[in-house]
C-alpha cells in the first residue's frame, strides 16, 4: 500500500470542490491525450512524471490519497480518501478553472471532522508519502472523518454554435445586439489564444491577461442588465479558458 498527496490548484484557483463533489481525483496537463494512448509521450517529457506515476503507479483499492492545500507555511489536510477506480481519461475536465485535468481516478473521500495542518507534505501535483507522522494523520481522518457521498460526473459538453449561443443568451436576458457583441468578443477571443498559442510562449500569464483586459473586455461593451452581472462573473474564466495550457501550469 502506498500513500500518496494531490495537490487541488494552486494560488487563488482552488478546484478542490471538483474532487470531493464528483469523488475523483485529477492531474494535468491532459494536452497531450490519454496516457494510454501516448505512454511514449508522457515518458519522454520530464515535466509530465507526475502523470506516469499517476497512471502507472497507483493501485485500485489499496493505495490511501491526501488532498492538500497549502496553509501559510504549513499544509492543511483536506480530505484523505481511498483509490477507487483505475486511470482514467475524462474530457469533462479539460477546463476547470482554467487548467487542463483530464487524469482521472475515482476516490472514496473522507473528510476530517477538525481542521488539520501539518508539516511533512511538499510542494507538487502529485507525489508519494513517506513521512510516518503525515500517515499516521492520514488514517486517523479515515477511521474518524466524515465520508463524502459523490455525485455522478456530468456527460461531456456538446458543442453549441454562435448561433445557438446567441439565443441562450438572449434567453438568459441579455439584447439581442449586447449577444451579439458578446460573440464577436469571443471571436476576438479565440483569435487571441490561437496567436499566443503559436507564438506567445515567451510571455507569462500575467502578461496574457493584462493584454486581454484591454483587448476584449466583455464588461464595458455590454450594456448593463439585471443579467449583466453574471456575464462579468464569467469573464475571468472566459479568459482563463483562452490562455495555452503551457501558460496555466
Amino acid at each position: 500500500m502506498e500513500y500518496w498527496q494531490v495537490a487541488a490548484g494552486q494560488g487563488a484557483r482552488d478546484y478542490s470542490d471538483i474532487f470531493l463533489r464528483f469523488g475523483v481525483m485529477l492531474v494535468g496537463d491532459g494536452t497531450p491525450g490519454s496516457f494510454s494512448e501516448n505512454k511514449g509521450q508522457y515518458r519522454r517529457q520530464g515535466r509530465h512524471a507526475h502523470i506516469v506515476r499517476f497512471a502507472e503507479q497507483v493501485s485500485e483499492d489499496d493505495d490511501i490519497v491526501i488532498l492538500k492545500r497549502p496553509h501559510h507555511r504549513q499544509w492543511e489536510i483536506q480530505a484523505v480518501g481511498r483509490v477507487a477506480g483505475d486511470y482514467e481519461y475524462l474530457a469533462q475536465f479539460d477546463d476547470v478553472e482554467g487548467w487542463d485535468i483530464r487524469h482521472c481516478r475515482r476516490v472514496e473521500w473522507v473528510r476530517p471532522s477538525s481542521s488539520v495542518i501539518t508539516n511533512g507534505l511538499s510542494i507538487g501535483a502529485f507525489k508519494r508519502v513517506s513521512n510516518r507522522s503525515i500517515r499516521d494523520q492520514a488514517i486517523r481522518v479515515l477511521d474518524e472523518g466524515d465520508k463524502v457521498e459523490p455525485v455522478d460526473i456530468p456527460g461531456p459538453a456538446r458543442d453549441i454554435s454562435d448561433e445557438d449561443l446567441i439565443e441562450t443568451l438572449i434567453g438568459s436576458g441579455l439584447r439581442p445586439g449586447d449577444a451579439e457583441t458578446v460573440i464577436q468578443t469571443i471571436w476576438r477571443g479565440r483569435r487571441l489564444a490561437t496567436w499566443y498559442s503559436r507564438f506567445g510562449r515567451d510571455l507569462g500569464e500575467h502578461e496574457i491577461r493584462t493584454f486581454s483586459d484591454s483587448a476584449y473586455p466583455i464588461g464595458d461593451r455590454v450594456v448593463r442588465t439585471e443579467d449583466q452581472d453574471r456575464v462579468e462573473e464569467d469573464r475571468s474564466r472566459f479568459v482563463s479558458g483562452c490562455l495555452p495550457t503551457w501558460s496555466r501550469a
